[in-house]
């Protein structure tokens, strides 16, 4: 589904502290170039086998043949992609502004084994103020079913949260799309919402999903796996920790 989320802001009153000097100067904004090189520091992020990168002009060829399918871009009511708007697309990839509402952030999936692109991942900022988020993928045919999304969704994830520090995410997914939303259930996120005929393309109404995660949920997840792998659990714990388990996947 489209990506959207602009909540209205509020309009709020400034006060300068007491005992603060009129005439004391503002702190210095970071340059753009500074912004950037903060939001690049960490990439790319590495998990056991795929590299989650900047993409590059070599990168369009690869993109096109998977984003110029009909069946890839069913479920992101958008045409197949020519390949002028895939170059177009690595160069404004690789900016990666990710300061204002409605800034998307997109990566490129690699497995290590191979230079070729096994797809992309992104996050589009939401309320800025609200730290929100929202997460979306997209995967070449020839790289299905190896679990690649699910290995690097759970690492933007946690990179979202520890790196740009949002509150909540969430996914939008087309609720014909079973493929995705049994994905984000593997990650831990609770389905919200299924919100009825929310989008119109190619004369068909589509439902949506909404799968979402909040920052003390993911943190709370990974002690839990942490303290399970950091000794060897008892019958008691192990029953807890499933005990827990199956509660999280039930909310």
């Amino acid at each position: 589904m489209d990506l959207i989320a602009t909540p209205q802001s509020s309009r709020v009153l400034s006060l300068r502290p007491l005992g603060s000097s009129p005439c004391q100067p503002r702190p210095r904004t970071a340059s753009r170039s500074e912004r950037k090189d903060h939001q690049t520091s960490d990439l790319p992020i590495e998990t056991e086998r795929l590299l989650l990168r900047v993409f590059t002009p070599a990168d369009a060829v690869r993109y096109h043949s998977y984003r110029s399918l009909p069946e890839t871009v069913r479920y992101m009511y958008r045409d197949p992609m020519t390949m002028d708007q895939a170059v177009e697309r690595m160069e404004s990839y690789a900016k990666l502004e990710f300061d204002n509402e409605g800034d998307v952030y997109f990566l490129a999936i690699q497995p290590k084994h191979t230079q070729e692109l096994a797809g992309e991942i992104l996050f589009k900022r939401g309320s800025v103020r609200g730290k929100q988020g929202e997460i979306g993928w997209s995967l070449h045919p020839d790289s299905v079913g190896n679990g690649y999304v699910t290995e690097a969704a759970h690492a933007l994830l946690k990179y979202g949260f520890e790196h740009f520090g949002f509150h909540r995410v969430c996914a939008r997914i087309d609720a014909e799309n079973v493929a995705s939303v049994n994905i984000a259930e593997r990650l831990g996120m609770r389905r919200e919402a299924h919100l009825m005929e929310t989008d119109y393309f190619n004369d068909r109404w589509g439902d949506e999903c909404v799968c979402t995660q909040c920052s003390q949920l993911i943190l709370f997840i990974t002690k839990v796996r942490a303290r399970r792998l950091a000794r060897c659990a008892t019958p008691r714990e192990t029953s807890g920790f499933r005990t827990i388990h199956s509660l999280l996947t039930r909310f």
